[in-house]
């Protein structure tokens, strides 16, 4: 299977904050949208050494709320084209999520861990064609991308 993933440099409206580029959707570059990304950003005490970038993104229509956000961190240089469909779909997460968890969410399953486990099954069939390069995986908490050779942690997606 072939994925069109455009890549998300051209996709997404970003700006830089403190040597970390924060890609936004271009339908939300609101100042409060800007504000609660490097809120974000800063209460996870990322530094530009550790984190390249990160996915704040919303959604197109129905956006999430802030507290939501279901974000995804780029820790490698760049993202490799075969991986761009994942940060698609985190906008399509933030946009319907919450649709999806009151169709679809077993009993007692919470809004994160639905979610999560969502983002993990697409990440999965993402990297199902490249899986001699990446693997992918979720802990309690997160989903995780990296090169399959070295280990090297390339996202790493949480709330």
């Amino acid at each position: 299977m072939g994925w069109k993933g455009e890549n998300p440099d051209t996709v997404y409206h970003h700006f830089d904050d403190s040597g970390i580029r924060v890609y936004l959707d271009k339908t939300d570059c609101s100042a409060e949208t800007e504000n609660c990304a490097r809120f974000f950003c800063q209460h996870q005490n990322y530094s530009s050494v550790q984190v390249k970038g990160f996915y704040y993104l919303r959604g197109h229509r129905k956006q999430v709320i802030h507290s939501r956000v279901l974000v995804g961190v780029l820790e490698a240089e760049s993202l490799p084209p075969e991986l761009f469909e994942i940060v698609h779909c985190l906008t399509f997460w933030n946009q319907e999520g919450a649709d999806c968890y009151m169709m679809n969410a077993e009993k007692h399953e919470t809004y994160s861990d639905f979610i999560l486990k969502c983002i993990a099954a697409d990440c999965r069939v993402v990297v199902e064609p490249c899986a001699d390069r990446f693997a992918t995986g979720k802990g309690g908490n997160h989903v995780w991308v990296s090169h399959k050779e070295s280990g090297i942690r390339i996202l790493f997606i949480h709330f």
